[in-house]
């Protein structure tokens, strides 16, 4: 059977879909879907007298929140143009992200929920090929339908395209995420049948080459080996197992690719020594206008952090002399560093360490043994791409965009209630 079956509807799964899928627009109906899952959560918590929220992950939840509301006020108090936009991603979407965490109650959720995130994948890659080919002149307009509002693009240049959609933020999860996945489930364990895997991951390698995105590439790339060093963390039950699969599907994806690379150069729709040539470009400071940009602004951020090293300047500040964007003066590409202007170095410590009890648990569910660390590896490996894309492009910058995570978050919670 290749049907991709959902234990039990429930509208947090439409919502989590459409945030996927347009993780930008939209935000009547992502507004009435949300308010109908609260609901419907706030019903269930009083039906069993308790939230389902283990006590270190509320405790995890508050701590957070509550040096972003000191570090908002420390902003409003500097008169920083930011500090309330900057307040929805570290205090109040975090406060409604506790209710939705404490929603995924059982482990038939969780499953529905990776079902959401394979379906997704195709669905973005799907649409993006189309898109590409529609703009190419290969498809009429009557079978492309636009969904994502605002901005759209694609360039069709010597040798590579690229193009930009919003959807792509999304990708740069899921698309390692579906490479973990076939390299770490087994059918037994597998939520949905490999043919939607092997679709999924077929769709992206196509999409990821054709992109032009250089840092989704990255993330693809390094993928496999960030799951084969997550299995070898596992419980040695399921160590071997995992490594022994993840090396055969590696050789098999390796192949896929070399594959699909000779195929759209046969066909002249790109050139990989061009693709290559752009790649390493980036590595070279006089070559790139986008690292001209990202150094200048990793000058500027450090020499205005240096000012306040200890506290910083509060959420929202803007460097002085020195705006990337007049709508948004105080946004960045360089999330972390403009993260350490704001919070000084104790903020960042706190935020790391943060991150780091994450990925401290989720090793802790890993060596487990328990069948819901064998889901948590892939989102692990999807959160940790989406990471390291951070680094040079602000992807973690709205409701939408902040579901890599809490997603983990939600899985260590239901591992803890679990035990309990």
């Amino acid at each position: 059977m290749h049907n991709i079956k959902i234990n039990k509807f429930h509208p947090g799964l439409l919502l989590f879909f459409i945030i996927l899928f347009v993780p930008v627009g939209y935000d009547l109906i992502k507004a009435i879907l949300l308010l109908i899952v609260i609901t419907i959560i706030g019903i269930r918590t009083l039906l069993k007298g308790r939230l389902c929220l283990h006590p270190s992950i509320l405790l995890w939840f508050l701590f957070t929140i509550s040096v972003g509301l000191f570090f908002t006020l420390k902003g409003l108090l500097n008169n920083a143009p930011g500090a309330l936009p900057l307040s929805k991603i570290y205090v109040w979407y975090p406060l409604i992200y506790i209710i939705l965490v404490a929603g995924i109650s059982n482990i038939c959720t969780l499953q529905d929920l990776i079902r959401v995130l394979i379906v997704a994948s195709i669905a973005i890659t799907a649409y993006s090929l189309l898109f590409i080919f529609k703009s190419a002149g290969l498809l009429p307009d009557y079978l492309f339908f636009r969904l994502e509002p605002g901005f759209q693009a694609v360039g069709f240049h010597e040798g590579y395209i690229k193009y930009t959609l919003y959807s792509l933020t999304s990708l740069t999860f899921l698309i390692p995420f579906v490479i973990a996945s076939l390299m770490t489930w087994i059918n037994y364990i597998s939520p949905v049948s490999r043919f939607w895997l092997w679709l999924a991951c077929l769709l992206g390698l196509i999409t990821v080459l054709i992109s032009g995105r250089r840092m989704l590439i990255i993330v693809t790339a390094i993928s496999p080996f960030i799951t084969l060093l997550f299995q070898k963390i596992l419980h040695r039950k399921d160590s071997f197992g995992s490594l022994k699969l993840g090396i055969k599907i590696l050789f098999r994806l390796t192949i896929l690719a070399i594959g699909i690379i000779i195929i759209v150069q046969a066909m002249n729709v790109i050139s990989i020594p061009i693709i290559i040539g752009r790649f390493l470009e980036e590595f070279y400071y006089h070559d790139s206008l986008s690292t001209n940009v990202r150094i200048e602004q990793l000058i500027v951020l450090l020499r205005g952090w240096a000012e306040n090293p200890i506290l910083g300047n509060g959420l929202g500040a803007v460097v002085e002399g020195y705006q990337r964007s007049i709508v948004q003066p105080w946004s960045y590409e360089l999330v972390y560093i403009k993260l350490l202007f704001d919070v000084g170095l104790i903020g960042f410590l706190i935020y790391a360490a943060s991150i780091a009890w994450i990925f401290f648990i989720s090793f802790r569910l890993l060596r487990s043994g328990d069948k819901i660390g064998l889901y948590m590896l892939p989102v692990l490996v999807g959160t940790t791409s989406i990471l390291i894309a951070n680094i040079t492009n602000p992807y973690l910058n709205g409701f939408s965009f902040l579901w890599p995570i809490f997603l983990p978050v939600a899985i260590i919670n239901l591992w803890l209630l679990k035990r309990t």
